[in-house]
C-alpha cells in the first residue's frame, strides 16, 4: 500500500478534487420510497458521514452505491464512471470497498485466509491457472498472500492471521472484515456501523485507525454510524436523511446547530 499525503484541512475541502456523486438516487420497495432523490458529493481524502435515525435509508444508499442493489432512478459517478447496472464486483475493481452493518465472515478459514479473499477481485488468475499451479499464479498467489498480510498489520490483526475468525470476539471480527476490505485497494472506503457493538476502547481505536486509513494512506471514507461522539469528532462533512430525503448537510458544527437535525434525529443532549 502506498503511503500518501495529509489531506488538506476541512476548509479547503471543496477545492479537491470530485470523488464520488449521487445525483438524484431513488430507490422503492413496493409502496416505500426509501431513497427520495437523494444526492450529495464525496471529495477527495475526506472523512464524509452519513447519519439519521434507523430506517431513514442509510444502508439502502451504501447498497446502492457498491451495486448490491439497482437505481430506480438518478445517477452515480464514481472517478470519472458511471455506476449504473454495475455489478458490486467491477465496482470493487474501480476502488470502491465497503464493511457491513452485520459483519459476514468465513468462521471456518483463517483471518489471513479471510482477507486475501478481498484480495482476488484484483487478481488475473482463475480455477484452471490454481490447479495448475503454473509459476506466474504461484508468484500472484504469493503477493496475494504478502498484500493481505500488510492490510491485516494495518488495523493491528497480523499477530491473529492463523486463528480461525469465527474464533475472535466480535470487536476483532470488525477488523478483520476491514482488512478484507482494504485488500481491495480501495480509493474510497464506506464503513457501515464500524463502532456497533464495539466498547468504548474500541470505538477510540476505531477512531484513531479511520484518521490513520484518510491521513496515511490517502483513502476516502465515507461513514455511516449511531455513534455521535465519534461522528462529530472525526466526519469534515455530514450529510443528514431522514425517510429516505436530505434534510442537512454542512460541518458537524453546522449540522449540530440545525433545528431539522434536532428534531429528527440528534436530541437535545447532544
Amino acid at each position: 500500500m502506498s503511503v500518501q499525503a495529509a489531506v488538506a484541512p476541512r476548509t479547503a475541502q471543496k477545492s479537491a478534487q470530485v470523488v464520488l456523486e449521487a445525483r438524484r438516487i431513488h430507490k422503492v420497495f413496493g409502496g416505500l420510497v426509501a431513497v427520495n432523490n437523494l444526492s450529495f458529493t464525496v471529495y477527495e481524502g475526506e472523512i464524509l458521514a452519513i447519519i439519521g435515525p434507523n430506517g431513514a435509508g442509510k444502508t439502502t444508499v451504501f447498497n446502492l452505491l457498491t451495486g448490491v442493489l439497482p437505481l430506480d432512478g438518478g445517477e452515480i459517478i464514481f472517478r470519472g464512471h458511471r455506476l449504473n447496472g454495475l455489478p458490486p464486483h467491477a465496482i470493487a475493481r474501480l476502488g470502491m470497498a465497503r464493511t457491513f452493518q452485520n459483519v459476514h465472515l468465513f468462521d471456518n478459514m483463517t483471518v489471513l485466509e479471510n482477507v486475501m479473499v478481498g484480495r482476488h477481485p484484483r487478481s488475473r488468475y482463475g480455477f484452471l491457472e490454481a490447479a495448475l499451479r503454473v509459476p506466474w499464479a504461484r508468484r500472484e498467489e504469493q503477493e496475494i498472500r504478502e498484500h493481505s498480510t500488510a492490510c491485516l498489520e494495518l488495523v493491528g490483526m497480523a499477530d491473529l492471521a492463523d486463528e480461525l475468525a469465527g474464533n475472535l470476539p466480535f470487536g476483532q471480527q470488525r477488523l478483520v472484515e476491514l482488512a478484507r476490505a482494504l485488500a481491495t485497494e480501495p480509493a474510497c472506503l464506506l464503513l457501515d456501523e464500524p463502532a456497533s457493538g464495539l466498547s468504548h476502547q474500541e470505538v477510540a481505536a476505531l477512531d484513531a485507525l479511520i484518521r490513520r486509513l484518510r491521513d496515511e494512506q490517502g483513502i476516502t471514507i465515507l461513514l455511516i454510524e449511531h455513534d455521535m461522539h465519534l461522528v462529530m469528532g472525526i466526519a469534515d462533512r455530514v450529510v443528514v436523511i431522514n425517510y429516505g430525503e436530505k434534510i442537512a448537510e454542512g460541518t458537524p458544527e453546522e449540522v449540530q446547530a440545525d433545528e431539522r437535525v434536532i428534531a429528527a434525529y440528534l436530541g437535545e443532549d447532544l
